[in-house]
């Protein structure tokens, strides 16, 4: 089964020239390294397998012996691999980048989970200086679970201020608040409907 990064990449979920604008600088590539990769994948799309220098050169507007350079370099990084193919008792040349791809998503994913740590971070300081005291670990238990369970940060801040209205704010009172259902303001009914059940009341 292939890893869902590369499924949304084929689909076109996600745009490959996106990811390695986000990621090359942290993967150490410059910025030809960067261009040679994208320029690889459209190859890849096309499903041209064998790379030539001398026309790879055209594309990323370098000279043939600089371009061999590069794709060398793209090898001796791992993000370029090439091996080689039987098919019908021919030798054919294949290059994939699936290394490079699962390397990129990986920084991606690093960067998520320290924004979220971040954020919930910023949350629990934020918790603690609204009720004045620290968190202990049930109410940090108590917080992860809201989280999980679909609540916003945002949300979370709202109902821990209007906890603070209570004799005894606490996670508790947060949860609450969150999950108190929203009392409705009354609508009269238009004058038409009322007027049909004046008629109907009339008779």
């Amino acid at each position: 089964m292939k890893p869902i990064y590369n499924v949304l990449l084929e689909k076109h979920i996600l745009s490959f020239d996106q990811l390695v604008l986000a990621t090359f600088k942290d993967l150490d590539l410059s910025a030809n390294e960067a261009m040679a990769l994208m320029k690889l994948y459209k190859l890849m799309e096309k499903q041209i397998s064998l790379i030539k220098p001398s026309l790879f050169a055209g594309m990323v507007n370098v000279t043939p012996k600089d371009a061999e350079t590069l794709l060398n370099t793209l090898i001796e990084k791992g993000y370029l691999t090439i091996e080689l193919s039987d098919e019908e008792g021919k030798s054919k040349e294949i290059f994939h980048l699936d290394t490079f791809i699962s390397e990129a998503f990986n920084v991606l994913e690093k960067e998520v989970n320290r924004r979220i740590s971040s954020a919930e971070d910023q949350l629990i300081q934020f918790i603690e200086e609204t009720f004045q005291k620290p968190l202990i670990p049930a109410d940090l238990d108590a917080l992860g679970y809201m989280l999980r369970n679909g609540n916003t940060i945002e949300e979370i801040k709202q109902a821990a201020l209007a906890s603070v209205s209570s004799p005894y704010p606490s996670m508790k009172t947060i949860q609450k608040n969150l999950y108190k259902a929203p009392v409705k303001k009354y609508t009269p009914p238009p004058k038409d409907v009322l007027d049909k059940v004046k008629q109907l009341w009339e008779k």
